[in-house]
């Protein structure tokens, strides 16, 4: 890709690169612009190619290798290549868990290894994905076990319902739905949960489980420990499990004629203390562990339309200024301003609440190229004038406002032209300077070839003869054939 600040507009060159295997996917959608019918494939992360194309009815998140999709109201699963490795002959299909994946074939629900062989030779009622090493599954009588990765029936079927394990222990429900129980991977009791718990909800996550009590007026929230023990002083009208040493919960905020007027949130600690006073109106975990999104703390406002950055332990990093977040690496958000006022533009936001923008921009556009996958940002000034930045993903912000760009994906090389000053730039698209401090031209087209090899003219000094480079051989330093031609400079153009 291709900025020119003499154009005033994005050029788009077509080399095209090959994303890296070691790329996550993630389904997306393209409509045929003839039928406008909608097909889904597998992009990049960042949505800036389609690595797997458009072919099927819907896709699904890749989960240890494999993508699972639906063709014509069956399910199969594709590899990173493509290439679809379990044929698309299932009614239903779950995710790949621990090696192994739930299936439904002629209405029997079984399992399979990644090649597609039920590895079991066993049908259930009802079946949930392996955790821990084992899987809750049922019997025609509705009643609950679990099996081992051999398929044994470690624990007999013996309960109303029951949840995954985790780290060697599992809540399951009795016969006759009354009381919840712990029991470890022999199917032992370990404790039977408090009489006040109505249900447990799912795992046990750092340790603890999240319940439902009964409490006098609504049903209320609580942990409880692997002794059995509840850790909070008063139950929360709202929370969400332990991940991380932390649970998000809520109180009740109430007006002045008590009134509910919405919901306060906090975060609490694996042993209940409440680490983050409950005076948020809006607090989500972010995909970087140990970062939250907060909200507002008025007493007034119910809804967010703007997030800070939060760490575990209570410290605001921003204020609550920033929307539409994105994650680039572990220290690194995409995000934009909150205030349409001032345009909605985009900023690039460390966790230690840093902008890494000189100025924020109202456009961007992801490029890949091999392993570097490259954030264009860029906006035009008063004068009509570009002003572009360049974020690699992992390596950081590799240019900041700069009048022009170039981006050869096959090559893996990355221009920045300069003609007046002697500038510019050539970089490898992991940010290694090849050249610097160059006065530059590119062109894409040698006439006297006829082909598409990409070639830029470079001088170190702007008094000085240009060298031609084709940039198909440049790949390490100056070690390149190069060819010498002199040529006469002007601002309007080259004179060859």
């Amino acid at each position: 890709m291709k900025f020119s600040h003499h154009l005033f507009h994005l050029i788009i060159f077509l080399f095209i690169g090959i994303s890296s295997s070691s790329q996550k996917l993630v389904p997306c959608n393209s409509v045929d612009p003839q039928t406008k019918e909608k097909k889904w494939g597998f992009c990049d992360c960042f949505y800036a190619d389609v690595v797997i194309k458009c072919q099927y009815d819907t896709t699904f998140a890749f989960t240890e290798g494999l993508g699972r999709v639906r063709q014509n109201s069956k399910y199969g699963f594709v590899d990173k290549t493509g290439k679809l490795v379990i044929p698309a002959k299932y009614e239903m299909a779950d995710a790949f868990s621990e090696g192994f994946a739930i299936v439904l074939l002629d209405e029997k629900i079984s399992f399979i290894d990644k090649k597609g062989v039920d590895v079991f030779k066993k049908t259930f009622k009802k079946a949930a994905a392996f955790r821990d090493g084992m899987a809750m599954v049922s019997n025609d009588q509705d009643k609950v076990g679990y099996i081992d990765t051999k398929g044994n029936l470690a624990i007999p079927f013996t309960y109303k319902w029951g949840h995954p394990f985790n780290k060697g222990m599992a809540a399951v429900l009795s016969t006759d739905g009354k009381t919840w129980t712990a029991i470890n991977k022999k199917g032992e009791t370990v404790f039977t949960f408090n009489e006040k718990v109505k249900n447990a909800l799912g795992s046990f996550n750092d340790g603890l489980v999240m319940v439902t009590v009964n409490s006098p007026n609504n049903l209320n929230f609580d942990f409880v420990n692997e002794k059995g023990e509840f850790i909070c002083d008063a139950p929360y009208v709202s929370a969400q499990p332990f991940k991380n040493g932390r649970a998000i919960i809520a109180y009740e905020n109430k007006n002045r004629s008590g009134g509910l007027q919405f919901y306060k949130y906090g975060l609490i600690t694996k042993g209940g203390r409440e680490i983050v006073r409950a005076q948020y109106a809006c607090l989500e975990e972010s995909p970087i562990p140990g970062i939250y999104f907060y909200g507002s703390t008025s007493a007034s406002i119910s809804n967010c339309n703007g997030y800070g950055l939060l760490d575990s332990n209570g410290k605001e990093l921003t204020r609550p200024k920033y929307s539409g977040f994105t994650r680039l690496n572990d220290t690194t958000f995409l995000c934009k301003e909150a205030d349409k006022a001032i345009g909605n533009r985009f900023l690039i936001l460390t966790t230690k609440g840093k902008e890494l923008l000189n100025l924020a921009k109202e456009n961007k556009e992801f490029n890949i190229a091999g392993n570097d996958t490259l954030l264009l940002l860029w906006s035009k000034t008063f004068k009509g004038d570009l002003l572009i930045s360049v974020y690699h993903t992992q390596n950081g912000l590799l240019k900041d406002d700069v009048s022009g760009i170039s981006v050869f994906e096959k090559q893996k090389l990355l221009l920045i032209p300069e003609w007046e000053y002697a500038s510019g730039s050539l970089m490898s698209t992991d940010g290694k300077v090849i050249m610097d401090n160059i006065q530059t031209h590119e062109f894409s087209r040698d006439t006297s070839i006829k082909s598409d090899i990409p070639f830029i003219l470079v001088s170190t000094d702007k008094n000085k003869d240009f060298k031609m480079y084709n940039l198909n051989t440049m790949i390490t330093g100056l070690s390149q054939k190069e060819t010498r031609i002199t040529v006469a400079s002007s601002r309007k153009g080259f004179y060859l």
